[in-house]
């Protein structure tokens, strides 16, 4: 009975290579595909410019890290609230991994893009006071320049 089910697998492996190849028509490759449901939604999150320019000219930061600002952006500025609580199982919902959370937190804080409040029952985070200053340009001289080139081309037409 083992050997049988031993060539029925072979003979199986050999037909999918077979169809691989374009030799066995009888085994078609099929294209991995996953389609996402469609969100409408006329909302919107505001987050301003110097936030947002200060994400993208830090290089120190992962895509762990990354994840995880937006998460806290989305559920604090984008709700128009000052801090979420959230436990570190709800960042799962970003693709991170409960053993990578608290590292990846601990390092947010010591780069102060993060605050965090802590109550007995719950720990409230939000961004960090000094990366939502408005109107304060970022010190990074070629961004600024690519910057001013696109607003002064886009402002011409």
């Amino acid at each position: 009975m083992e050997r049988i089910s031993e060539i029925m697998a072979a003979q199986y492996a050999l037909e999918r290579r077979q169809a691989e190849l374009g030799i066995n028509k009888k085994y078609k490759k099929r294209k991995r595909t996953r389609q996402l449901p469609l969100i409408k939604s006329k909302g919107f999150t505001q987050i301003n410019h110097f936030t947002l320019d200060l994400i993208i000219t830090d290089k120190s930061l992962s895509k762990r890290e990354l994840k995880v600002i937006f998460m806290i952006l989305r559920f604090t500025v984008g709700l128009h609230i000052h801090s979420t609580d959230f436990k570190q199982a709800n960042f799962e919902v970003a693709g991170i991994l409960p053993g990578h959370i608290s590292k990846i937190l601990k390092s947010l804080f010591e780069k102060q893009w993060i605050q965090t409040t802590k109550t007995p029952k719950m720990t409230y985070y939000s961004i960090h006071k000094n990366r939502l200053l408005k109107d304060q340009p970022v010190n990074n001289p070629e961004f600024r320049k690519l910057l001013n080139k696109k607003i002064i081309k886009y402002h011409q037409k």
